[in-house]
């Protein structure tokens, strides 16, 4: 199955690097489409860099802090 794709968008790179990390082997089980699905990931450090990448490749997924400072 193709992988859903996790946004991970906070300033701290810290933070970005632990859920991807939390969540890599991780595997979500969706009766509804019969599957089981695993992630991939992209960062951002900011909200401007997040609509950016978003405009290119919207994610499936999208985790966001809610402290970013701009």
């Amino acid at each position: 199955m193709t992988p859903l794709r996790v946004m991970i968008v906070d300033d701290e790179q810290g933070m970005r690097t632990g859920i991807e990390r939390s969540l890599q082997d991780f595997h979500v089980s969706i009766p509804e489409i019969e599957g089981v699905y695993g992630f991939t990931f992209c960062q951002a450090a900011t909200g401007e860099e997040a609509i950016t990448q978003i405009q290119k490749e919207p994610p499936d997924i999208l985790l966001m802090s809610t402290h970013l400072p701009d």
